[in-house]
């Protein structure tokens, strides 16, 4: 079963656990206090280094931070994805390219975004991960 670090007032965890009950896959809820500090601990720092929520941690021990990715990551093949994924499009689910062009977002998004890339294994796997350039920025075609 995957389980889900999370904190409950956390929008970002609130649009991960939206998707997981709209796709009906069962999860363990692991609740993390992110103001008393209980992202910090050595043991959850071991699982996400940038001590951040929501993180996804699947069955084999494999963890996926950061909400976008995340997102990505479960919506694929389903309803939720969209049929025709362009450049552009990424652009704006991944977030205003203006407003991460030199932050620490743009990194959380693009390690994010390679954990999705390294994971798919499948021959017909999206390839509008072609479109992301080395800084993780989407470039338009």
């Amino acid at each position: 079963m995957l389980r889900l670090y999370d904190f409950h007032e956390s929008g970002n965890g609130f649009k991960v656990r939206l998707l997981l009950r709209r796709l009906g896959t069962p999860v363990e809820r692991i609740e993390m206090n992110i103001l008393e500090g209980e992202t910090r601990t050595t043991d959850f720092l071991s699982r996400n280094p940038n001590g951040r929520i929501p993180l996804l941690e699947f069955e084999d021990g494999w963890t996926l931070a950061e909400s976008t990715a995340i997102l990505f990551f479960l919506a694929q093949g389903t309803a939720f994805w969209p049929r025709e994924l362009t450049s552009q499009r990424l652009s704006a689910i991944t977030g205003k390219e203006q407003e991460l062009a030199d932050g620490p977002a743009t990194f959380e998004i693009r390690m994010g975004l390679r954990g999705i890339r390294e994971r798919i294994t499948s021959t017909d796997a999206p390839a509008h991960f072609s479109n992301l350039d080395r800084r993780g920025h989407c470039f338009h075609s």
